[in-house]
């Protein structure tokens, strides 16, 4: 259905978009501000996206041109959802410090987990509670775009590390959770 991921790494996000007070507060424009950094600097990748469709108009505006928009499905645990996770090989989880959406990220952390794919979640409490840098997750400073993107890069580079951390993820969930 989406010819234009073929060949490319795929960078997922799934999540919504909340304001506050002007300021988007579940990190999807801030993950663009990232992508943008990424896609300047390599073109063997793409991001899909699956967010209300006010994104598609941020990015433009950003200039990103390597995006797919992914329709939202009914349902977080919808199979085209889940299908849609399992084939990103890197899936990133934003993050806020506004306690209403410590539910949200961790249902989506767990939902990544178990798809085996790499995770790059920014620093919470919630996170750092479940997620170990380079083991089970890539974990960067809250609320810094440009960290976002250096482990894009890294993660991009390195297939053996986002197999590695993949694994690691799924095999917690398997564990623990």
């Amino acid at each position: 259905k989406y010819p234009q991921l073929e060949g490319k790494t795929i960078i997922g996000y799934s999540g919504g978009m909340w304001h506050v007070n002007g300021r988007d507060v579940l990190g999807v424009e801030k993950l663009l501000k990232a992508f943008k950094i990424v896609e300047d600097r390599r073109q063997d990748i793409v991001l899909a996206i699956q967010a209300p469709r006010d994104v598609v108009r941020i990015a433009r505006k950003m200039g990103i041109k390597n995006m797919v928009y992914i329709e939202r499905t009914p349902s977080p645990n919808h199979p085209l959802r889940l299908s849609f996770l399992r084939t990103a090989d890197i899936l990133v989880l934003t993050s806020s410090k506004y306690p209403a959406v410590y539910l949200a990220e961790r249902s989506t952390m767990y939902q990544y987990m178990a798809t085996s794919n790499s995770i790059l979640a920014e620093a919470t409490l919630g996170i750092k509670g479940v997620l170990k840098h380079g083991e089970t997750g890539y974990v960067v400073e809250l609320d810094n775009p440009e960290k976002i993107a250096e482990g894009l890069l890294e993660l991009v580079r390195d297939e053996g590390l986002r197999k590695y951390i993949g694994k690691n993820a799924r095999s917690l969930l398997e564990r623990y959770y």
